[in-house]
This record gives structure tokens, C-alpha cells and sequence, in this order.
């Protein structure tokens, strides 16, 4: 059986870390990011946790946060990855804009995605698919069409042709009308409302989903080149796994995220970086394996070789293992 979840307010220690996000979240300075990097099961994903709890119970007044578990994606799109910020935001009629349009969309509704007196590169007039010749054909969207005169009986005849399902392409437009209202609620809600964006396994993201959330909503948002289109109260942590060559491709780097600044400088000014968690001393150790169970029959040597090994890279998981047998007696 899974080991049971701890309640957010009994993570264990990770005090530098609360201390680094509690600064972040006072939005005191011009950093907007915090970086959490570690080995595989280290406790990053139970921080995040114990972060988004803080800013529900601890922080004065409460700042609405989202957790966002990147390998938790059936369709890992842009377009899910605001729904769930949406979604994880409890927030009450504060993103009216993508609201309105998502609500279109639907309702199938492709008339607030009118695109022929807007900029929209690449795409037709509203109800219209590209053949790719430069010709359109009519997509299903119309109401009430007249579509001439009956030879026959010389009447006019009213076709009523009922909204179905969009075709591709007006899906698609219509999903990137509703991600730009989303970032136009974002810049207007977070100018008076902190807003907190927790993100986790950035290692385990789908690689399309992973280059847009770097480059349209860090780079072209979140950490805007320009102060004024950024959304100015909103703070984002990453966390994840550290690179490694061998086992950890896509794990977080050193310095992740430096190219979407203009120098070294810009960036650690605006991006927070924790590369290891911090290191649990024996009173740590010793209530992590009560809250596990497994605190019986344990003495200061075996805590101690506990430490040494947690701190030489052995997993949460690993430790809990090895005490489970010391405290039953089987090692």
C-alpha cells in the first residue's frame, strides 16, 4: 500500500525554503520567480505543498496560489496548462475576459472569435478553414441563412443550420483568443492582487507545453523585458529535478531560465534559486520516521547513519525503507 500524504503543516523543516518564498510572495524586491531543484524524491513535490498552504493559512492576508503538476496532463497544451491555473485559482469572477470566450467556445459559439478585422497571422475570416491554395470553404457556423429561391415553388427557403462541433482550426483559434484574455485578466488582476503559480515536475513536462510555458508565458508575460506588461504582483516557482546526463535529461540546470534575460544581472535580480533542499539534522530524521511509523526501536547511531546517507543522496523512499526494518527488528 502508498505511504499516506502528510497534511501540508507538517512538512518537516524546509525552513530556508519557506523563508526564501515568504520574501518572494512580499513582492518587496524585483525578484518573481523561486527555482527548487533536487535528486529524484527529495521532498520537492510535499514543499510545494507546504508553500501553497502558507499562502492559504499562514500568510496575512491569504494569497490565492495554484499548484500545477506538469506530468499530470491528459492533453498537455497551452490551453490545459491555463485551465488548470484557472481552475486551481478559485478566484470569483476575476478572469471575465477568458470567461466570456471560453464560454463561447463552448457553447460553439465562434462569433466573439470573428478574426477578419483582427491581427491573427495565419488564419481566415471568422467561419472560414484555409484550403492552402489561398481558397476558403465555410465552416458550420452560421444561424439563419437564406440560401436563394426555389425554382420550383418560388418561394425563399430559410435553412436553420444548428451549431455543431468547430472544426480544427476554429478550435484552435478559438483556444488562442481565450489564452490572450487570459494573460490580459492576468496583468489586470495581479496590479493590485498577489497571485502565486506553483509548478512541479518541470522535468516530467511534455516538450512542446514545457518550450511555450518558457517563452510565451515566462519570457512574453510572467518575466515581460517590459515592467509595465508584466503582471506586476505575481510570483512563480519551479521545481524539479536536477539535470543529469545520465539519468536526468530534462532536469532543471544551472541557471534554467537565464536566457530570457538580457544578462546575468536581470536575472538574479528576478529569479530566486535553491539548488539542493536543505540538509535534516537527527531531530528531523526522527520525526519524519514517526510520522511514518517507524520510530520504534530506533537508537542515536541508527538516526545518525540515517542522516549520513540521506545527506549522501539516499531517497526519502530508501530511508523509509531501511527504518521500517530496523524498527521491526529485521536488520
Amino acid at each position: 500500500m502508498p505511504e499516506p500524504e502528510l497534511h501540508p503543516r507538517d512538512t518537516i523543516d524546509r525552513k530556508i525554503e519557506q523563508e526564501l518564498f515568504a520574501g518572494l510572495v512580499s513582492f518587496a524586491t524585483r525578484a518573481r520567480m523561486l527555482v527548487i531543484s533536487d535528486k529524484r524524491d527529495r521532498g520537492k513535490s510535499t514543499l510545494l505543498r507546504r508553500l501553497r498552504y502558507n499562502c492559504e493559512r499562514v500568510i496575512k492576508p491569504p494569497v490565492p496560489a495554484c499548484l500545477v503538476d506538469l506530468q499530470d496532463f491528459s492533453e498537455a497544451t497551452p490551453f490545459a496548462f491555463v485551465i488548470k491555473i484557472v481552475a486551481g485559482l478559485e478566484i470569483d469572477d476575476k478572469f471575465p475576459k477568458f470567461t466570456s470566450l471560453n464560454n463561447a467556445r463552448v457553447a460553439k459559439n465562434f462569433d466573439p472569435f470573428d478574426t477578419s478585422g483582427a491581427e491573427m497571422p495565419g488564419y481566415a475570416a471568422k467561419g472560414q478553414i484555409s484550403t492552402g491554395g489561398g481558397a476558403y470553404v465555410a465552416g458550420n457556423v452560421s444561424a439563419n441563412k437564406v440560401i436563394g429561391r426555389d425554382s420550383y415553388e418560388g418561394a425563399k427557403v430559410v435553412q436553420n443550420i444548428s451549431r455543431g462541433e468547430f472544426t480544427e482550426i476554429q478550435e484552435e483559434i478559438a483556444r488562442k483568443w481565450c489564452i490572450e484574455a487570459f494573460f490580459d485578466d492576468l496583468r489586470v488582476l495581479c496590479a493590485t492582487q498577489p497571485i502565486v503559480m506553483l509548478v512541479d515536475h518541470w522535468e516530467k513536462c511534455n516538450y512542446d507545453l514545457r518550450e511555450w510555458i518558457r517563452n510565451s508565458f515566462m519570457a512574453g508575460h510572467c518575466i515581460h523585458p517590459n515592467m509595465n506588461l508584466r503582471p506586476a504582483k505575481l510570483a512563480v516557482v519551479v521545481a524539479g529535478n536536477t539535470f543529469d546526463e545520465a539519468k536526468e535529461r530534462f532536469g532543471i540546470r544551472d541557471m534554467e531560465f537565464i536566457d530570457l534575460f538580457k544578462d546575468e544581472s536581470e536575472h538574479n535580480e528576478t529569479v530566486l534559486s535553491h539548488a539542493s533542499l536543505s540538509d535534516w539534522g537527527n531531530d528531523h530524521i526522527r520525526e519524519f520516521l514517526k510520522q511514518n511509523g517507524h520510530d520504534k526501536n530506533m537508537s542515536d547511531e541508527d538516526i545518525d547513519f540515517l542522516r549520513l546517507k540521506l545527506k549522501r543522496g539516499m531517497t526519502f523512499s530508501q530511508i523509509r525503507d531501511i527504518s521500517k526494518s530496523i524498527s521491526s527488528g529485521d536488520a
